[in-house]
């Protein structure tokens, strides 16, 4: 009998306790919203922006930032742009022929390759920004012993790489390229 009165009394407490919390209306300091505050709209400072950060032009669809399907960047023609949940990807038709030097990028787990500033022009850019300075072998068991042994070293590579995709989660970028050929070492 005694513990039927103590959960009684606990089931009775807890329903003036919900009952007495909903029943005030929320106080200043506790604020319950579901909507966001109004928020002024942003005023121009008047400054020009530089280039590349413009927006694209009038009733063309066209963003600073995201290509469009067709656009020319370097030697590579945007062939699609698609997007997730977590970010959107860029995908380039076309090749070229890139110096450098291979790395073995631990956070990529895979051999990548550090494209020379010479060659920076032959890849797509954004707004005159170099989005794929280094850029990682998409088809990495496929990849020569040769152009394995020349991570970590100093020495430069040449390569043909076609089909770069860059994928975009927030801020962060991540570049492949599928490996054509090897030039020379």
């Amino acid at each position: 009998m005694k513990g039927r009165r103590r959960i009684f009394w606990l089931g009775l407490a807890m329903a003036l306790a919900a009952a007495a919390y909903y029943s005030f209306p929320a106080t200043p300091g506790i604020e319950f919203r579901t909507k966001p505050l109004p928020t002024p709209a942003p005023q121009s400072s008047g400054t020009p922006l530089p280039p590349g950060n413009r927006g694209g032009s009038p009733g063309t669809g066209a963003d600073a930032f995201l290509p469009e399907v067709g656009d020319r960047l370097g030697d590579f023609v945007v062939a699609e742009v698609a997007s997730s949940p977590h970010g959107f990807s860029v995908g380039y038709a076309g090749t070229t022929t890139v110096t450098g030097r291979v790395i073995f990028d631990e956070s990529a787990g895979g051999y990548c390759f550090a494209v020379a500033a010479a060659d920076g022009g032959t890849l797509p850019q954004h707004g005159g920004e170099r989005a794929a300075a280094q850029f990682c072998f998409d088809d990495q068991e496929s990849l020569p012993a040769s152009l394995k042994r020349l991570a970590g070293t100093a020495r430069r590579a040449s390569v043909e790489i076609a089909d770069l995709a860059e994928e975009y989660y927030g801020i962060a970028v991540s570049n492949t390229a599928r490996l054509v050929r090897v030039v020379g070492p």
